[in-house]
């Protein structure tokens, strides 16, 4: 019996000693001179609770919760430290962050106080990070003097070049390392950093749990705040740069992904700014547009030819195989249906789907209707399919094309301007009619500028053919020309047919400048309007007269068709 009762004696001993080992132990005096000997389960801002050892073998346990005042200051201090208890009237860990940094005079006596960063460094130069944090690049040339200073690198260094000094010299393996870093991260600011090590911390070790499991989600919250702010601050920078597209990403990032945040609040009531800014954008690249295929479109109809017959829009289609279709738009019975948009026409990764849609139908020339799957479209662009072109004549075609105050130019540059930037011909032809309104504030600051351009029009030769104001000035033909006005148009150069058809433009459907009107005589009859005489025999008059009597008659110089004044004017 007495050989059984010392056999389980060993046992328990031997257990005990081996739960001993793989146990955290833990040691600290109270103030009142007892050592306790536990396994620390938890702590609090408060107290700490542990599994306290009875007896002298230890197996025997005792759940028991202290004060932080019953502990002696030396244990407190370092308990707390290591679970992440803030310390009261702060750790005393600003000496971490005293560093050997450099002060260094220049050529001028400029003086720069800072921390160096050998690294970064080269033979030709040094990178200081200031005191006010600034990260400047000093010529070794250029340096009169260096001493050595000390400074505090929280200052000089932003909190990831902090975090990744500390780290490269001093990389975190256990559970307690990635804690200390965490609270240092913590001190220099950076949060996200020390989310990511308290979380591995309570990984590596539970115990840290009850204290950092609430503080992680208030970092987290801190830092989503703090990171918001940046970015709106960021957005701030943009907007006072004028740089409003990359200002309206960085807008919907903040709204989409901090959208709890102060920030995100303040940023809802800024997007309508940074969007009437692009709006503005938008409308100066169109009116911009529209002034230059005015001047792209009279110059091509000048020295080029213009449709025989009524327009016909059709599409060229492009296939991945290479092999093109052009043809007429319809549906499967050869109904002309409507044009697509321009994001509907584009056919790149276009998968292939079972649908009423996944084909379109192309009416070519002979009238055969071609059945294309959509996802071997590779391009898809329009064109005009009436070919027979033709000489325009003055009368016919150029007139009709620019006359009203919404001429037929106009209607075709609002077509390539929709296809090309996605918007309704009628926003851009709003855009158009207020190109000259100009809206300021109480304070007299533009909030919507002007975007029309000036344009002048030297009629030259072709005053003949201003439609309102060669009569406003009166400059009327005074002698006659035997020509028609296809012909007079004919004979003009075409930087004068240019002139003439930009003018009537200008007259008819834009915003005439008062004071830019301005007439000189022409150079040829000097203001006469007197060309050649022309000898003429009147064939009502009996055959002994006409035949005895020479007849004359005063014709109109050809320069300036009888009117003898050239005529010049601006508008926008």
């Amino acid at each position: 019996m007495r050989t059984i009762r010392l056999l389980v004696t060993a046992a328990l001993f031997v257990l005990a000693v081996s739960t001993v080992s793989r146990a955290d132990i833990d040691e600290f005096k109270l103030k009142d001179g007892r050592t306790v000997k536990c396994e620390v389960l938890y702590v609090t801002k408060d107290a700490i609770t542990v599994n306290q050892w009875i007896g002298r073998l230890g197996y025997e346990k005792r759940k028991v919760t202290f004060k932080w005042e019953e502990l002696g200051e030396a244990d407190a201090k370092r308990l707390k430290l290591k679970f992440g208890v803030p310390l009261q009237g702060g750790s005393g860990g600003d000496a971490r962050f005293m560093r050997a940094g450099k002060k260094i005079t220049i050529t001028g006596g400029k003086v720069l106080t800072g921390y160096v960063i050998e690294s970064e460094s080269s033979e030709r130069n040094i990178y200081i990070y200031t005191t006010d944090g600034r990260r400047v690049k000093v010529k070794r040339a250029s340096i009169e003097r260096m001493e050595d200073v000390t400074v505090d690198i929280r200052k000089c260094l932003p909190p990831r070049k902090l975090y990744k000094i500390v780290v490269e010299s001093d990389y975190p393996i256990s559970p307690a390392d990635h804690f200390r870093l965490a609270r240092y991260c913590e001190e220099i600011g950076a949060l996200k950093e020390a989310v990511v090590h308290y979380k591995k911390a309570m990984e590596g070790d539970e115990r840290y749990a009850p204290v950092v499991k609430e503080h992680v989600g208030e970092l987290v919250k801190a830092y989503k705040e703090k990171y918001a702010a940046d970015l709106l601050a960021r957005v701030r920078f943009l907007y006072d740069r004028k740089k409003y597209r990359e200002a309206a990403r960085i807008l919907s990032q903040i709204l989409d992904y901090y959208s709890e945040t102060a920030a995100a609040r303040e940023a809802s009531r800024f997007q309508q700014k940074i969007q009437d800014q692009l709006d503005l954008i938008i409308a100066k690249q169109v009116v911009g547009d529209y002034y230059s295929l005015i001047k792209i479109k009279l110059r091509k109809r000048v020295s080029g030819k213009v449709l025989d017959g009524p327009s016909r829009p059709g599409f060229r289609v492009t296939l991945t195989t290479g092999r093109v279709f052009e043809g007429e738009l319809t549906d499967e019975n050869g109904n002309p249906v409507a044009p697509p948009s321009a994001d509907e026409m584009d056919f790149e990764g276009e998968e292939e789907t079972f649908s009423d849609d996944m084909y379109i139908y192309i009416r070519d020339e002979r009238g055969v209707i071609f059945e294309i799957p959509r996802n071997m479209i590779k391009e898809m662009e329009p064109v005009e399919l009436n070919k027979k072109t033709k000489k325009p004549t003055f009368m016919a075609d150029h007139l009709p094309y620019l006359n009203g105050k919404d001429p037929m130019l106009f209607r075709e540059i609002r077509q390539e301007l929709a296809y090309k930037y996605g918007i309704p011909e009628r926003e851009i032809k709003e855009m158009w009619d207020n190109r000259d309104v100009e809206r300021r504030d109480i304070n007299n600051r533009v909030i919507r500028p002007r975007f029309s351009q000036k344009m002048t029009v030297h009629y030259g030769r072709g005053t003949f053919f201003s439609p309102k104001l060669a009569r406003k000035k009166r400059l009327r033909q005074k002698y006659p020309v035997p020509m028609s006005p296809d012909e007079f148009f004919d004979s003009l150069s075409n930087s004068d047919k240019y002139n003439v058809l930009l003018g009537i433009l200008g007259e008819n459907a834009m915003i005439v400048i008062e004071d830019s009107v301005k007439v000189k005589e022409c150079p040829v009859c000097k203001g006469t309007g007197k060309g050649k005489v022309q000898d003429i025999r009147p064939s009502n008059l009996p055959s002994r007269i006409r035949n005895t009597r020479r007849f004359k008659r005063q014709l109109g110089c050809e320069a300036c068709h009888g009117i003898g004044y050239y005529l010049s004017f601006s508008f926008k």
